[in-house]
């Protein structure tokens, strides 16, 4: 008999288990040991104050580089929403440059994905946006989180609690 019960326990906790592991998304950075106050924006044009702050920060590629010692991501930054995913339906904070010490293969890495990096910033750097001088934070990454393709085209993963109770049929895009 304490068979019986033990199975159905059992087997409601493994589906618990799997249920809530299937909601685990995003990189988990610890955001208390990162300036969670700065914004590309306001370190562009605190220039070079902030340099060694930890930051984590994300956006969507607009370019990816390959150099001699590592890759160089081009981003437009947005603020990061609960699960550290980059919400590119608001307003935008600027663009900033992520320094990687490894290579990253730019086929993966490629325009309109979404990353969240966390790392430090470096001094930031001038540069160019069409014709435009722009002066752009640096952020040497220290761990990158390249999220999937239809984060950035659906709900999926959109923060709050989601519920649906209904009858009939559902026709979704």
């Amino acid at each position: 008999m304490a068979r019986r019960r033990f199975t159905p326990l059992l087997l409601t906790a493994i589906c618990l288990a799997l249920l809530l592991s299937g909601c685990a998304t995003g990189p988990g950075y610890d955001l208390a040991a990162a300036r969670t106050d700065l914004t590309a924006e306001a370190v562009a044009a605190g220039r070079d104050n902030f340099r060694g702050e930890p930051v984590v920060w994300g956006g969507r590629i607009i370019e990816t580089t390959p150099k001699d010692a590592g890759t160089e991501i081009e981003l437009l930054a947005y603020p990061l929403d609960q699960r550290q995913l980059p919400a590119h339906r608001r307003q935008s904070q600027g663009r900033f440059l992520v320094e990687y010490a490894t290579y990253l293969e730019p086929g993966d890495w490629t325009t309109g994905r979404l990353v969240t990096v966390r790392g430090r910033l470096a001094p930031n750097r001038d540069g160019k946006v069409g014709d435009a001088d722009y002066t752009y934070p640096v952020v040497i990454a220290e761990d990158l989180h390249l999220w999937p393709e239809d984060a950035a085209r659906t709900d999926r993963y959109r923060s709050g609690p989601r519920v649906n109770v209904g009858i009939g049929v559902i026709y979704s895009r």
